[in-house]
């Protein structure tokens, strides 16, 4: 039993690791060296995308979570004004000095002036690039807001077929809702086990299983989370009454690892 336990924690331990590393690298992967079935990335903000469009057309999702506090803007500034939010700037920023250079394409949506803007930058800068605004329905409760997401969604799949030089077909998208919605339910449980037993598993932690599949495969995420559940739920911590903290407002680049790793 004990050695089981032990070997569950090792392979949690190197999961873990892997999802730090991955939450380090805003590079992309090239497209030879993505699994089969896949033939180049497409980035996108992550604000209501509908990765599995994308996956459908072959294309693995990944999510620009812009530069962090590391990142030294050489190029942006000469783009764009100072006063422009730091997600947007570090974002362009990525893409002028190479890092994003591998992306078949990037979506942005209309959050902000600025975000809606950034496609117009991109295209012109990153010409080679798909570059494309999805608009998304202003009040979601609207009687048309169905119909116009839908439309819109059509739009951007006839966009991602032109661009990969084939169509995508319903079957295809029906079996990467499947995928993803298997995706859905392991996220749920990895939270609920957040939330009713936090001493299993702690903030950073779920921070980077859910982080690592900002980029990489559904496929491979899929995997990894059942994985690292195993282990989460054979963990035998002691459970402590600690008073729960939750952030107000919201960061524009993701939290520095090292704050979580202090809550």
């Amino acid at each position: 039993m004990i050695a089981q336990t032990q070997d569950r924690e090792a392979q949690l331990t190197a999961i873990l690791e892997r999802c730090h590393a991955a939450a380090l690298d805003a590079g992309i992967p090239d497209a030879k060296d993505l699994p089969e079935g896949y033939s180049g990335t497409l980035g996108n903000f992550p604000v209501y995308f509908p990765d599995e469009i994308a996956h459908a057309a072959g294309l693995l999702p990944v999510n620009i979570l812009g530069g962090g506090n590391k990142l030294e803007m050489k190029h942006a500034d000469a783009r764009m004004g100072s006063f422009v939010c730091s997600i947007c700037r570090s974002t362009t920023e990525l893409g002028l000095n190479g890092t994003l250079q591998g992306m078949t394409g990037f979506v942005t949506h209309p959050i902000c002036d600025a975000a809606k803007h950034l496609a117009g930058i991109w295209a012109r800068n990153l010409p080679d690039q798909m570059s494309e605004i999805l608009y998304l329905p202003q009040n979601p409760n609207s009687p048309g807001a169905a119909r116009y997401i839908a439309s819109e969604y059509q739009r951007l799949r006839a966009e991602l077929a032109s661009r990969v030089g084939h169509a995508i077909s319903d079957d295809a998208i029906r079996s990467s809702i499947r995928l993803y919605n298997q995706k859905r339910r392991l996220m749920r449980e990895l939270y609920q086990i957040r939330r009713d037993e936090p001493w299993k598993l702690s903030c950073t932690e779920s921070y980077m299983l859910v982080r690592v599949g900002t980029r990489i495969p559904c496929e491979e995420h899929v995997v990894l989370l059942e994985e690292a559940l195993d282990a989460i739920r054979h963990r035998h911590g002691v459970a402590q009454d600690k008073p729960r903290v939750i952030f107000v407002g919201g960061f524009c680049e993701q939290p520095p690892l090292e704050m979580l790793e202090a809550i």
